[in-house]
């Protein structure tokens, strides 16, 4: 993906899309435990994380008990 314009340019089909990422719907399927882990670390030290990350950090209920119980470890 390449912004083009004001657009987000998607090589696949060619298409560019002009909504704004943070207005785009997210469908939050099943993520891998090991990648929420990876941001719940990331997003601890600071780093920067995108807006279908914080989605997902913002659904704690859905995480298994190894995620609650490293969220409650680092915070």
């Amino acid at each position: 993906m390449q912004v083009e314009k004001n657009g987000i340019l998607f090589g696949g089909d060619t298409r560019i899309v002009y909504t704004p990422s943070n207005k785009i719907e997210l469908k939050t399927n099943h993520v891998p435990s090991w990648l929420v882990a990876d941001w719940l670390l990331a997003k601890s030290r600071g780093e920067p994380i995108s807006h279908y990350a914080q989605a997902i950090l913002n659904q704690p209920d859905c995480w298994n008990d190894g995620l609650k119980w490293l969220d409650t470890f680092i915070n």
